[in-house]
């Protein structure tokens, strides 16, 4: 087997890491060559980190409750038992997450709820639909549209005073 390389500048070369050589799955006499690049001034996210869903931070009223909680600590860190800016920042914060995850589950619930309550609409929908007898049509689609056969004409409209279709 032939060893395949990666030609690169220095700048990349820094950039770079994971580098391997493996069999490629497809019949051949090359191996398959990859490595990952990091763009160093991006922030670090490693996994398990939370962060605030987007559409909580759209949500001004829990916005306007962290507004008001960070001023309350502001204010508390100027009284006699609060000397420490750093525990305040921590509790502040774990404040924040907690009552955010708190509302990202409601929410979602919410969502999901609604979704599964258009379901079940859509699904009675459908069945009314195709349990009728009426006009030739052969039911309802997914859609929502009406399956009729294409021989019927559309339906005649009165146009001032006009037949029209």
């Amino acid at each position: 087997m032939r060893i395949d390389r990666i030609y690169t500048t220095e700048n990349l070369f820094s950039k770079a890491s994971e580098w391997s050589i493996e069999n490629s799955g497809i019949p051949t006499d090359h191996q398959m060559t990859s490595i990952k690049i990091y763009n160093l001034n991006s922030p670090k996210i490693s996994q398990g980190q939370w962060a605030l869903k987007p559409f909580i931070i759209k949500d001004h009223e829990f916005i306007s409750k962290i507004e008001a909680k960070g001023m309350k600590t502001l204010t508390n860190l100027n009284k006699p038992p609060q000397k420490n800016p750093q525990a305040a920042l921590q509790n502040l914060t774990e404040h924040i997450c907690q009552n955010a995850k708190c509302l990202t589950k409601e929410k979602i619930g919410r969502t999901n709820a609604e979704i599964r309550n258009l379901e079940r609409n859509k699904e009675k929908i459908i069945e009314k639909a195709n349990s009728l007898d009426g006009a030739n049509c052969l039911g309802v689609s997914e859609t929502g549209d009406m399956l009729c056969p294409s021989t019927h004409r559309a339906p005649t409209y009165l146009w001032n005073g006009h037949s029209k279709g």
